[in-house]
């Protein structure tokens, strides 16, 4: 994979505002296309205005479908979220995919709007107000559903896919949010953040962890890290997030 396919902005603009223009039936017969969620690219394909998916693309809708539709059929949310998110991370290594590539919003764009649109719209259905929930195919940067499973996996690597998929098991949907977000203004601490994902993980298996835990370890990570290196103190990296959880439990405890 060359990663140069790309959907900027504006054209994933009109995408949706083509779908919002659709007559009731005709947005009806695309749903119901949608949720049937075949592993063959070649009808998503001809939806995105593509007239054939780079044959890697397709196999990577296959691998996404595969995982997670039996799971969405199911409404397991979270649980498609990680496994869709796992076998992302592994098929992209494999191409040498970086942070720098990861950090790209219109290759995830492309992703979402031309291999697997129908896979994003039943993770997110429409809303009242709008058929496409803009801000998880294309229109936020840290909300692009497929971009965000990238990141979370990467964030919370523990060196092997099983061991991810185990500290992932303490956490639900909401903890994607609470990681991807937090960045600093100095961006992410990627040893930091995986850190802090494995502490949570055994307070959770010490019977300590909650969400509410988790998310004021994450608010007190995002002050201190702007003033302080956690390398430089007391007991290094480990040391820093102990610290974080044990200032966080005192605080949930009250």
């Amino acid at each position: 994979m060359n990663f140069t396919e790309a959907i900027d902005k504006e054209k994933a603009i009109v995408w949706a505002g083509e779908i919002e223009k659709m007559q009731a039936g005709e947005f009806a017969d695309l749903e119901q296309a949608w949720y049937k969620l075949p592993e063959d690219a070649a009808d998503v394909a001809h939806r995105a205005g593509e007239k054939v998916l780079p044959s890697e693309y397709g196999a990577l809708r296959k691998l996404l479908i595969g995982k997670g539709a039996p799971l969405l059929r199911k409404r397991q949310d979270y649980q498609c979220d990680v496994e869709c998110g796992l076998a992302l991370y592994a098929f992209l290594a494999g191409k040498k995919f970086t942070e720098v590539l990861a950090e790209r919003d219109d290759f995830w764009r492309y992703v979402t709007l031309a291999v697997i649109p129908d896979l994003t719209y039943v993770r997110y259905p429409k809303e009242e107000k709008a058929r496409i929930r803009e801000k998880r195919f294309f229109g936020h940067t840290r909300r692009i559903w497929i971009k965000t499973l990238w990141w979370y996996v990467h964030l919370s690597w523990q060196g092997s896919e099983e061991a991810t998929r185990q500290v992932l098991s303490a956490f639900g949907s909401d903890a994607i949010s609470q990681l991807i977000e937090r960045t600093g203004a100095a961006g992410y601490r990627v040893d930091v953040a995986r850190e802090i994902m494995k502490c949570y993980y055994q307070e959770r298996l010490i019977g300590r962890a909650s969400a509410k835990l988790f998310n004021k370890a994450m608010a007190r990570h995002l002050i201190y890290f702007d003033t302080m290196e956690p390398l430089f103190t007391s007991g290094g990296i480990s040391g820093y997030v102990e610290r974080l959880f044990e200032a966080a439990y005192r605080k949930v405890a009250i």
